[in-house]
């Protein structure tokens, strides 16, 4: 195949030009243009579009028949439940702990062992408690000293008194006669009007005696009652303090307050309990519930006294819904 090689002619006048070449496209022509290309990309769509019409609409699927159910539609309340997993737990759990606190000597028990009410779990001792015993009961005893011995004074200064009363009645019964006997005589004229006066007047001082001597008997009995009541109160109220105190030595010794299982111990012997400190846990298998975590979709409409259903195998056991703790995690 032969090339021949293509050559630009032109006028010696009229040298060629490269944009000779371009021509001006006219604006009616431009636009017709942009027409003919939007028709075209409509078209295209819509080829597209039905394609995807045949596709999902006229294909054809086929479904066992024996999968079909078909029933007739019925108006009536909707069921909605939920499945989940629950944990067996006991029901009533009791913490095991001393008010006082104190050092374990000694453990009874380990955990997973069955207890009885009563039954010994730990020995605490405490030494400043025992201290604080032993100064109450010193103090119990002062006090009691001190309470016998205002009795004894108090019975003593009664008994002077007493004593007291009874010269000022014979003084005064003594003065009363004397004046009788001058008064008769001093009316026949044996003795003198000064004798007289003498006499009475002897009278009127042992009767104002007898009465000082009275109002002090009367006067010491009262006080004496006064003091005995507030020595006897504080004493009362020692004894009351001692005997707490003796309660709290008591309770050093730790003792299951229930039938269950010791599912806790959390103290090692040399530890020492702080006042209300946790040191183990007894559960009462006695009586046994079910927790569960659902899904907080549901937690709205979940309310105490709703129906469960428990299945364990091939059983299935009817329960019902005491507790709701409403925490979303």
């Amino acid at each position: 195949m032969s090339q021949k090689s293509l050559k630009m002619v032109g006028t010696q006048d009229e040298p060629i030009s490269l944009s000779a070449m371009d021509e001006a496209i006219p604006g009616r022509e431009r636009r017709l243009a942009r027409i003919r290309t939007l028709f075209v990309a409509v078209g295209v769509a819509a080829t597209i579009a039905v394609g995807l019409w045949v596709l999902l609409f006229n294909s054809q699927t086929s479904i066992a028949l024996e999968s079909v159910s078909v029933a007739q539609a019925e108006q009536g309340l909707f069921r909605e439940s939920t499945s989940a997993l629950a944990a067996v737990e006991p029901t009533r759990r009791v913490v095991l702990a001393s008010d006082t606190g104190g050092q374990v000597e000694q453990i009874f028990l380990r955990a997973g062992s069955r207890v009885e009410e009563g039954t010994r779990v730990y020995q605490l001792s405490n030494p400043q408690l025992e201290l604080d015993i032993l100064q109450r009961q010193a103090e119990v005893t002062q006090q009691v000293s001190n309470l016998y011995t205002i009795e004894q004074n108090s019975q003593q200064r009664e008994l002077e008194l007493e004593r007291l009363i009874a010269e000022a009645e014979a003084a005064h019964d003594e003065a009363t006669l004397r004046r009788n006997r001058v008064a008769a005589l001093s009316e026949r004229g044996f003795v003198s009007q000064v004798e007289m006066e003498s006499a009475q007047r002897d009278e009127r001082r042992t009767e104002t005696q007898l009465r000082s001597v009275r109002l002090n008997h009367a006067r010491f009995l009262r006080d004496r009652k006064a003091q005995e009541g507030e020595l006897s109160s504080a004493v009362q109220g020692l004894r009351q303090s001692l005997s707490v105190a003796q309660r709290s030595q008591e309770r050093l010794l730790i003792r299951s307050p229930i039938v269950g299982v010791l599912t806790e111990v959390k103290m090692e012997v040399g530890e020492f309990a702080d006042p209300g400190q946790s040191i183990g846990i007894v559960a009462d298998d006695r009586s046994l519930q079910l927790v569960a975590q659902i899904d907080q979709f549901f937690l709205g409409r979940v309310r105490e006294g709703q129906t469960a259903e428990m299945t364990v195998g091939n059983t299935k056991k009817p329960l019902v819904v005491t507790k709701v703790l409403p925490n979303v995690e």
